[in-house]
């Protein structure tokens, strides 16, 4: 061993001619391959670092005969940013120090240095490694050896004569003997050059392009021959079955264009002097009938059109004019064309259909077990007078359906695909199944264009949860799926189409483009696949094209409308109600109109917007099923519920709603603030559990002496504990009356302000197990609650709670509330002066000085009741003030 310099390492290497007592696996820090035990190399032995001598000796720059045109630059890594590249010889990922040109070329150290040696004639690498035979048996590694290719012309290894050697390179003898030029009768004015196929050139014989391995090549002219056609000539004459005449070789000097496909040929030619048509060699196999993803009819080769054949020239894929004087497929039932290049881009995208199977191959009729019906409605009970199916039983459900068209509840979803119920729908007496009419009407089987499998027929599946093949949601709703790839499709995807699309956010139809470089109009997103617009710059990503055009969230009790543009003269204030960020008005947001609410498309929907609650789902390393619930407002908080196992638990309720359950009943806690305040209670009404309710009129307000004797009856009934079963009670008697009374005085103590909405108070009825019109209570003791009217909003007031203006139990989180609410009044101000305008900045009023409160957006109380307007001048929570702008800025 002798010292040798460190070759850009820290430490001195020593040169090892064979590393006999090596003790593990090296590999070397230039190639990345396994230092082997016979190679020489050099080594550090402080730290492991290897090097092959031939790395080593490897020059920073090579010309290279396969790549005249720049020289190969070695580089220690990668200069791309991903720091990932390709080796264009060997077709594997350089993981080191590499040969790179700027043409775009990446290559091996090893590689590189290989096929330099091969173009010089430098067969020393080789003299040592025995040729292989394919015929002859090639052991344990036969079935190994399939799979390789000959690194040159990319054929497989075993269809010739090949050297295979221990660095993974393999080559047939013949490619390893090539000559460096040759003459060709398809290109007389140059020689071509055996070279690296860095352009990507075609072969100007059999139109193919390969991906890697070397070409005959002419760069000034662009003319380029696959290895393979050089050593194999075309056929002079050859017959297929796609044309009734023999086809005889041309070789033309000049371009042409293929009767077939339309497109240019140069140097190899095939005609046909019967029919006067001149084809390129692989469109001579072009089948002649054909089943597209891209139509539902089978579709025919026609080598020429006449006008009256078509209703339009646009090929239904590129939706580019076709030139229908030159080969295209064609369907004579629907009139449509298209390019042969398009039709045949993808293997996926077609098969050929057999001219015996023609008749027998229609894409409307599937194949189904004996009786058993294309229709997913399995029984039509009763029918309407226009024929129309009212009564049915569907496959999918085991009670009957009625239809209906009146849209209730819109809180209702279908089954099938899990949007609200905004048509014509089926409903089941027995349960909550919703079914649209359209979703009940569809096939058990069908085609769908769009799936790689295109022989097979999707069956329509339900009761589990998949993720679709297109669009990518999660749902668990209606699917249609594929028994060979086990692909699920949701039915918003399946409806999409590759013909004409209409959009109600555009003006214009849009169609299916598969190849699309661009942005999403609906979402920003980038595009590789689009439904746009031919005429405009507009493009939408498939799944924008199938979102819900209504939803509903939470935060607003209407439905809220898919909105494709915004003319408010405010729209730079627009912000999400849910997320409180602001809203892009040039994508798509939803809007409610009757609350000018707005939120982002991402907010309302959530990440799970087709799935039903209650289903249960397994996501990601979590070790637990999870169950999806629907979360409202005011629900309980799951870390104070995860600190009291032993009191709360949640349970479903029968409206598909989580609630919470109280484990440890405590009697200490059952007492209501009426029953605490007993001692302001006179001994009599004590001794008779009569318990009588504070009562206050407004100033000046007398009551009549028969009204004021019914009030003193109504309160000797005994008084019922608030947290005792009152099921017996009956609803028409005073005991009744007293208790509820008794539930929403007690309710109201328990909020911040003494006070709630009345709609608030309506939704206990079905919780608390209320008699119907309960609410009337509150008009009929206006002794004890106070109904405001203020900002067009019923308010229900607790009467004894306030002396004046002021609240007698003070909430710290009041004053925070006042002090919110004051700011939003301002911010409001601000906004209807045009204080955020951007041109306005100057000459407005000090929005500090503007006067808000019962002056300026007066107080809506009666004037019976004008002494109580100081009382609750203070009214409007933040909620309200954020949820009235419209009413603020009018008002002031």
């Amino acid at each position: 061993m002798s010292e040798s310099e460190n070759f850009g390492h820290q430490h001195p290497l020593v040169f090892n001619e064979k590393q006999s007592n090596q003790s593990e696996e090296a590999c070397c820090s230039r190639c990345g391959e396994e230092v082997s035990l016979s190679a020489p190399s050099f080594g550090c032995v402080e730290c492991g670092f290897h090097l092959h001598k031939k790395c080593v000796e490897a020059p920073s720059e090579i010309n290279h005969p396969f790549h005249p045109k720049h020289p190969l630059l070695l580089l220690q890594n990668s200069p791309y940013v991903n720091g990932d590249c390709i080796c264009n010889i060997c077709d594997k990922t350089c993981k080191a120090s590499i040969y790179h040109c700027s043409c775009g070329l990446d290559f091996h150290i090893t590689c590189a240095l290989f096929t330099y040696n091969i173009a010089q004639k430098n067969f020393e690498e080789l003299q040592h490694v025995a040729l292989e035979d394919p015929l002859i048996s090639t052991g344990n590694d036969g079935e190994e050896l399939e799979s390789f290719q000959c690194f040159v012309c990319w054929k497989p290894l075993l269809s010739s004569t090949y050297f295979s050697l221990d660095c993974g390179f393999h080559l047939h003898k013949k490619c390893a003997e090539l000559p460096l030029k040759i003459n060709h009768m398809c290109h007389h004015k140059h020689p071509l050059v055996l070279q690296f196929n860095s352009q990507r050139f075609s072969c100007n014989i059999c139109q193919e392009t390969q991906k890697r391995g070397y070409v005959y090549c002419c760069l000034p002219c662009k003319v380029a021959v696959h290895i393979e056609c050089v050593s194999t000539p075309p056929l002079p004459i050859v017959e297929d079955n796609s044309h009734q005449h023999p086809f005889t070789l041309f070789w033309i000097q000049f371009p042409f264009i293929c009767s077939a496909c339309g497109t240019e040929g140069n140097c190899a030619a095939y005609i046909c002097t019967t029919c006067n048509i001149i084809v390129h060699k692989k469109c001579i196999s072009l089948p002649h009938i054909i089943k597209s993803r891209w139509h539902h009819h089978l579709i025919f080769h026609k080598y020429f059109l006449h006008e009256e054949d078509l209703k339009y020239w646009d090929c239904i894929i590129c939706h580019d004019e076709v030139n229908a004087e030159h080969g295209s497929y064609y369907c004579s039932d629907c009139k449509i064309i298209a390019h042969v290049n398009c039709v045949t881009k993808n293997e996926t995208w077609y098969y050929i259909v057999s001219p015996e199977n023609e008749d027998e191959k229609s894409i409307d009729s599937l194949a189904l077990l004996p009786g058993e019906s294309i229709d997913s409605i399995t029984c039509v009970i009763e029918r309407n007078d226009a024929g129309e199916a009212t009564k049915i039983k569907h496959f999918k459900h085991m009670h009957e359906l009625m239809l209906s068209e009146q849209i209730v509840e819109y809180d209702k979803y279908c089954e099938g695909c899990m949007l609200l119920i905004s048509a014509s729908f089926y409903y089941c007496l027995e349960c909550g199944f919703f079914l649209h009419q359209a979703c009940a009407e569809l096939p058990k089987m069908k085609h769908v264009w769009f799936h790689d499998c295109q022989q097979s027929v999707l069956i329509l599946t339900s009761d589990y949860i998949f993720r679709c093949r297109l669009c990518q949601h999660i749902s668990n709703g209606f699917a249609y799926k594929c028994n060979e790839c086990d692909d699920r499709v949701c039915l918003l995807c399946v409806t999409l189409t590759p013909d004409t699309l209409t959009c109600q956010g555009h003006k214009h139809p849009l169609l299916f483009y598969i190849e699309y470089e661009g942005k999403c109009c609906a979402c920003g997103g980038d595009i590789r696949a689009a439904y746009g617009c031919k005429d405009c710059n507009f493009a939408l990503h498939l799944s924008c094209v199938a979102i819900p055009t209504i939803a509903r969230h939470k935060f607003d009790e209407h439905v809220l409308a898919l909105t494709y543009s915004d003319d408010n003269d405010y729209s730079e204030c627009h912000y999400c109600d849910v997320c409180e960020e602001g809203i892009d008005l040039n994508y798509w947001f939803f809007h409610c109109a009757t609350c000018e609410t707005s939120a982002h498309r991402s907010c309302v929907l959530g990440h799970y917007p087709y799935i039903k609650l209650g289903s249960i789902y397994k996501e990601g390393d979590h070790p637990h099923p999870l169950i999806f619930v629907k979360k409202i407002y005011y629900y309980p908080n799951k870390t104070f519920i995860a600190h009291y196992p032993d009191l709360f638990s949640f349970v479903h309720l029968a409206d598909d709603c989580v609630g919470l359950k109280l484990l440890s009943w405590n009697d200490t806690f059952a007492v209501s603030q009426l029953e605490k305040n007993a001692f302001l209670q006179m001994e009599e009404d004590l001794k008779n559990n009569c318990l009588a309710f504070p009562i206050g009129f407004t100033r000046g307000f007398g009551l009549k002496r028969k009204c004021v004797e019914w009030l003193k009856e109504w309160q000797k009934p005994p008084y019922t504990p608030l947290y005792a079963d009152a099921s017996h009670l009956d609803p028409r008697t005073d005991v009744s009356e007293k208790r509820i009374v008794g539930v929403f005085h007690e309710f109201l103590h328990l909020t911040i302000e003494k006070k709630t909405e009345r709609q608030n108070v309506s939704n206990l009825l079905k919780p608390l197990s209320l008699p119907q019109k309960f609410t009337k209570v509150f008009e009929r003791h206006p002794g004890i609650f106070y109904i405001s009217k203020r900002c067009d909003t019923q308010t229900v007031v607790l009467r004894e709670a306030y002396d004046c203006q002021r609240l007698i139990q003070r909430h710290p989180l009041v004053d925070i509330r006042e002090r919110f609410a004051s700011m939003m009044r301002k911010g409001f101000m601000d906004r209807s002066r045009g204080l955020y305008k951007k041109t306005a900045n100057v000459g407005l009023e000090d929005p500090s000085k503007i006067v808000l409160g019962d002056k300026a957006c007066g107080n809506g109380l009666d004037s019976e009741v004008e002494s109580d307007c100081d009382l609750f001048s203070e009214y409007g929570s933040m909620t309200q003030l954020i949820a009235l702008p419209e009413f603020l800025l009018k008002k002031c």
